[in-house]
């Protein structure tokens, strides 16, 4: 497996990558994963962690395209073709911009290829503002395109991508996986839902939580204009903001400190995965105000387990899993986001309903007998 991430940390695609990991364990698959030197070790049965060269200046990993990726994936890159030349592999699975390496190694040591595309990488770089050149997106979706065309099978994380396989590899064989695995799987929490609820006075108040990276495409922005209107119609409201780091961070945290609702936010930074599940239980209403993009946020399927109320942007992003049966669906505008929030005021027992339909809606569309089975028929379509 070639996982161009620091296997394991708290976000999007380590988790998805390690829920991966974790299904082919319990279906008693061997795994050589070769990946970056950074990130928490784990342990699975059959599984052998390779990682590639330690640059000592290299401390973290930023989300989305930089230099510092280019340099590691050279690296994992070398690394992957000394593992390829001792050992022979039934199948080469990779994830992301490793896809690439994928299809030379695939043609190369004639192995099948599998490709667990989290996203069009091309449509990524757009999203970033990276790249706007014609030219330089034609070579990207021409690379694109010959890697779905060689995989013998794709997953894909959400329907979207899915439509995205279809117009541009339609005689690939692909499978929709979404990142429906309960982390509580592979991580044991440290703390308890009590425990943070005290660590943060919020035991009389009305919880908003979001949980996720501060990127611009997640849609912070929408949260902080809406709690304007929404201080001033509810009382003893917190505003709980659990993940971002750095300046991302202090840079929300000061816009927070200008219009005056610091006493009305908190901040709990990047919190490891196994506690996410007692953070998210503090809430009253889980909120994800995506702006743009059109994967599904790995969150959704968290929220959805949760037995709490889901807020979020009425958006392709969040649609193509989410309906009005089993969240609240908002345009991305304050107006109409705060008016929603209000709900939880107005009338709890509608959002009541739509957490026992969306634990309905989990159980049974998501179960981890689905998650394995799918797993499985991708390994098959791939090898056979």
């Amino acid at each position: 497996m070639l996982a161009p991430e620091p296997i394991f940390e708290s976000r999007g695609t380590p988790i998805s990558i390690t829920g991966r990991l974790k299904a082919l364990s319990d279906l008693g698959h061997k795994v050589d994963l070769v990946t970056y030197p950074l990130g928490n070790n784990i342990s699975f049965e059959n599984l052998t962690i390779i990682r590639s060269y330690k640059f000592f200046w290299i401390k973290e990993v930023p989300i989305g395209f930089s230099f510092t990726k280019v340099v590691l994936d050279i690296f994992l890159f070398f690394k992957a073709i000394k593992a390829l030349k001792q050992l022979k592999y039934d199948l080469i699975f990779s994830h992301e911009e490793a896809s690439y390496f994928g299809v030379v190694f695939s043609n190369y040591f004639k192995i099948p290829h599998l490709y667990d595309m989290h996203s069009s990488i091309p449509q990524q770089l757009c999203n970033y503002k990276l790249v706007r050149l014609t030219p330089i997106m034609g070579i990207l979706n021409w690379f694109e395109k010959s890697t779905l065309k060689s995989a013998e099978c794709v997953i894909t994380i959400c329907e979207d991508l899915e439509r995205h396989i279809r117009l541009n590899a339609h005689n690939t064989h692909s499978l929709v996986i979404e990142n429906t695995l309960d982390t509580i799987l592979f991580t044991r929490p440290n703390c308890t839902t009590s425990e943070i609820l005290d660590r943060y006075n919020l035991k009389d108040k009305r919880v908003f939580l979001y949980a996720g990276n501060l990127e611009h495409y997640q849609g912070l922005d929408l949260i902080v204009e809406s709690a304007k209107i929404v201080v001033n119609q509810m009382d003893n409201c917190r505003f709980m903001i659990v993940g971002g780091k750095g300046k991302k961070l202090q840079k929300l945290q000061k816009k927070i400190d200008q219009i005056g609702l610091t006493e009305n936010f908190i901040f709990t930074g990047q919190v490891p995965i196994e506690d996410m599940t007692a953070y998210i239980s503090c809430a009253d209403l889980l909120l994800s105000p995506r702006s743009s993009g059109t994967n599904t946020p790995l969150k959704i399927y968290s929220y959805l387990k949760s037995g709490k109320p889901i807020l979020a942007t009425d958006l392709l992003t969040h649609t193509q899993v989410l309906n009005d049966d089993v969240a609240i669906l908002s345009e991305p505008i304050p107006e109409e986001f705060s008016k929603k929030m209000l709900l939880l005021k107005e009338h709890p027992e509608l959002l009541s309903l739509k957490a026992r339909n969306a634990q309905a809606m989990v159980k049974a569309e998501y179960s981890y007998k689905k998650y394995l089975d799918k797993i499985s028929q991708a390994l098959a379509l791939a090898t056979n």
